[in-house]
């Protein structure tokens, strides 16, 4: 069996610029600016998805066999990092990052 190592956001595959490029995270982002929760909540939500998108170009790498990846668990396993991991991880985004994340997924002012 071969061993998976996956190094958490934003240390991964991808920085937080190259992970906003991609549309699946600007499709995310756009959806959870909607939704009710804390900024917190929902910058853990965002977090999630940039986890989950960096992992897999990271198991894709690595040469991992995506048909046997269980998607729901995965998903899971991905938010649980996310939440286990939140302050750490917050702690490696610079401060002009730390506040674009909080902008990223502010509510849009109703016009």
């Amino acid at each position: 069996m071969n061993q998976l190592n996956l190094i958490a956001v934003p240390n991964g595959a991808f920085t937080l610029e190259e992970a906003l490029q991609d549309s699946t995270v600007q499709q995310a982002i756009q959806m959870i600016k909607t939704i009710e929760g804390t900024t917190t909540s929902k910058i853990k939500a965002f977090l999630a998805v940039y986890q989950m998108i960096d992992a897999l170009f990271q198991m894709r790498q690595q040469d991992i066999d995506m048909s046997q990846l269980h998607y729901e668990n995965f998903r899971n396993s991905m938010t649980m990092v996310i939440n286990v991991s939140y302050d750490s991880i917050m702690k490696s985004f610079t401060n002009h990052e730390r506040k674009m994340l909080q902008e990223l997924v502010a509510k849009a002012p109703a016009h």
